[in-house]
């Protein structure tokens, strides 16, 4: 019974290495605060995850994530590079949508 357990485990430790191995990311920067969904994103350095329906920020300077929903959408074409789109709604600046380069994958945020 124990074996099983082991060999349980190892194939769970394998399987979530293979998943967290796929998961791509992007590096993004802003120079001015962006708001996105709920939260407002700060001038800097950025890495850029997927998980579902979710974008994950992540600042590579000061360590801290922020979590946004978006709506995945795929083009025909692939975006030759990284862009977006911003609303200049009462002196913010809105992210409407994300093109992820070198990609076909289109983000839109809810705002």
């Amino acid at each position: 019974m124990k074996i099983r357990l082991k060999m349980l485990c190892v194939g769970v430790l394998i399987l979530s290495t293979f998943a967290l191995a796929r998961a791509k990311s992007y590096d993004v920067s802003f120079s001015e605060p962006m708001k996105a969904g709920n939260v407002t994103i700060d001038p800097g350095q950025y890495r850029l995850m997927i998980e579902g329906s979710n974008a994950i920020f992540g600042n590579t300077r000061d360590g801290k994530a922020f979590t946004v929903p978006v709506k995945m959408e795929s083009s025909n074409t692939k975006f030759a590079y990284p862009a977006w789109q911003t609303l200049d709604q009462g002196g913010a600046k809105i992210l409407e949508s994300m093109d992820l380069g070198g990609t076909t994958t289109k983000l839109e945020f809810a705002h």
